[in-house]
């Protein structure tokens, strides 16, 4: 109702963009930055080969959707060069009234007012702004601005975690369940700096290194000073399910869900990938180290403290 009630005055929410002085800043950077990429942008073989037709673009947190904008100014620039840059902003997913009322007003894109329900809806396709149930469209890139505020340094000592229940912890997960879900080529996430970036990466990418540092930052909440805490939240235990590895409870410094399987092993140095199956023998629950114990896994320090010295591990998958 409260959409609706935005949308009775159009007006109120019209689009000013192209008429303020700093939009065609913005524009003139976006079409230099074209210039740069153009070619890479419009390279069949590179789009063929990827099997695209163009960007089919799919925000969540959309806000004012600027990633939108950003593509059409990329449009326009690559048809002054003579050339063809295919881009259709196909989804959006806010959930305040009046942003929607903007998107709904200057984009041709399916709306949604919640990110989590966008996924594993029983009884069909999720609710658009209006109540009316659309099935996902289909794209094949995804960008999120999930919420910030319990991420921010801002909040000093009131900062929570992904886990925590928070609306940064919930929306991050709810796009992560869409990343499973539909699986676009590419995924774009923005965040604050301070936020747990290192274990997002794994939630994102499905990839946990074994070696975990003493002075890991991929936890907001855990108090590094208590070394109790510190050691539970090192932890993943597991549970054996049809002879594979299943995670049943995770420590605060891993970016795994609960009811994840443990699937193949990344080994350092070669890049190549192998099945794993349960290897602990007479028991039905292990933890994490025996895992590496009975497969033999890599997890080396970094050789040097260098920035960018990357520790000598192998990853779960």
């Amino acid at each position: 109702q409260e959409a609706h009630d935005a949308y009775a005055d159009v007006k109120q929410y019209s689009d000013p963009c192209g008429q303020e002085a700093h939009d065609d800043i913005i524009k003139r950077l976006l079409c230099t930055q074209y210039d740069k990429v153009g070619n890479l942008l419009t390279s069949h073989e590179k789009i063929n080969s990827l099997g695209l037709s163009g960007v089919k673009l799919q925000t969540a947190c959309s806000g004012t959707d600027a990633p939108a904008l950003a593509l059409q100014f990329f449009e326009d620039a690559a048809q002054r060069h003579g050339r063809t840059f295919k881009q259709d902003h196909v989804m959006s997913c806010e959930i305040e009234p009046f942003k929607q009322a903007y998107l709904q007003n200057n984009f041709d894109s399916t709306i949604y007012p919640d990110i989590g329900k966008l996924t594993d809806q029983e009884g069909g396709s999720p609710r658009d702004i209006f109540g009316i149930q659309q099935p996902i469209p289909d794209g094949n890139f995804f960008v999120a601005g999930t919420v910030c505020k319990n991420f921010s340094m801002m909040r000093g000592s009131m900062r929570i975690d992904i886990e925590d229940k928070g609306q940064s912890g919930e929306t991050f997960l709810a796009a992560v369940n869409f990343l499973e879900q539909e699986t676009p080529a590419f995924a774009l996430f923005e965040n604050v700096l301070g936020a747990p970036w290192e274990k997002m990466d794994e939630y994102i990418t499905g990839k946990v290194p074994v070696f975990l540092s003493e002075e890991s930052k991929k936890s907001v909440r855990l108090d590094k000073t208590n070394q109790q805490a510190k050691e539970a939240g090192m932890v993943i235990k597991f549970v054996k399910e049809d002879n594979t590895y299943v995670a049943d409870e995770v420590g605060g410094y891993y970016g795994v869900k609960p009811g994840q399987k443990l699937t193949k092993i990344l080994r350092f140095g070669t890049g190549e990938y192998e099945d794993i199956e349960w290897s602990i023998s007479g028991k039905s629950k292990c933890t994490l180290a025996e895992i590496k114990k009975a497969h033999s896994l890599k997890a080396d320090k970094p050789t040097s403290k260098k920035k960018g010295d990357e520790p000598q591990t192998d990853y779960l998958i």
